[in-house]
């Protein structure tokens, strides 16, 4: 499993890629973009240019809020306190540090998760701005069956990982 330090890393500089794309697409976008679609990809909602931009900065730092106070949960708080199968054995002072390192390292990877898909997600309306006519890429479906298949992949990992003990204790 990769090292919580590096799966900070990667969070990090997504992060920052995303804030790279929003000033890069902002300029080319006329002053008021399709800012909701439907499923058809026909957008029914509108916004000024500089509304959309902000609501992507906000949701951003709002989501890299909500994953840094999950980690902190996980870094800092009561293992006690949590649900996971096998909690006696995991929860066991000798344990505890590895077991915290887990939760924190799946923590920011669903955290990478959710910042991929809100790339996408504003990626794809940008691109749809800059046609004539925008409509939202059927791209978006294949985002969300991406991120749905990797949230459940990493739930599982998850759950897998607590449920197995180690030979010597099982």
């Amino acid at each position: 499993m990769m090292s919580v330090g590096r799966v900070a890393v990667i969070y990090a500089v997504l992060v920052l890629l995303a804030v790279i794309q929003a000033v890069w697409y902002y300029p080319q976008l006329p002053e008021t973009v399709a800012s909701h679609f439907g499923g058809s990809g026909i957008p029914d909602g509108w916004m000024a240019r500089r509304s959309f931009f902000l609501m992507e900065l906000i949701t951003l730092f709002l989501v890299s809020l909500l994953m840094l106070a999950m980690y902190a949960v996980f870094a800092l708080g009561s293992l006690s306190m949590m649900n996971m199968p096998n909690k006696q054995y995991w929860t066991a002072p000798e344990r505890k540090e590895a077991t915290r390192s887990m939760l924190t390292s799946f923590a920011l990877r669903f955290g990478i998760l959710v910042l991929l898909l809100l790339q996408a997600v504003f990626i794809l309306a940008s691109q749809a701005n800059l046609e004539p006519e925008p409509r939202m890429s059927a791209a978006i479906w294949l985002c969300l069956a991406g991120y749905l298949g990797a949230t459940l992949v990493l739930t599982a990992r998850m759950i897998w990982c607590f449920m197995r003990l180690p030979r010597e204790t099982a």
